[in-house]
């Protein structure tokens, strides 16, 4: 039996099992919980498997915070919150979209 999937705005109750994500992925909390009405999950059933974020400032937003359990990855989940997140990001007029990273590959 296939779980239905479901991308949603997270919320302040999810805090806690995208910190355990994020903790899990070696991520930064530091600041997430401030920018959480800019944050995506996925959910597959009752369980979440991925969140992605931006933090914004102004009409630019940093990409942060992209997750996906590792039994879920390479299923299109993370492209599937980047895309809901540049979707929100052209909504809000956001006009520049960054990303920090050191471990991503050039």
């Amino acid at each position: 039996m296939k779980l239905e999937r479901n991308i949603r705005a997270a919320s302040l109750a999810d805090w806690p099992s995208i910190a355990a994500l994020l903790n899990e992925a070696v991520l930064p909390l530091a600041g997430a919980e401030v920018h959480l009405d800019d944050f995506v999950v996925m959910d597959e059933g009752d369980r979440m498997v991925g969140v992605a974020g931006l933090e914004r400032y102004g009409h630019v937003a940093l990409l942060r915070s992209v997750v996906v359990r590792a039994a879920h990855r390479h299923t299109g989940i993370g492209r599937q919150m980047f895309d809901a997140l540049c979707a929100k990001a052209r909504r809000d007029e956001v006009r520049g979209l960054y990303l920090l990273t050191t471990t991503a590959a050039p």
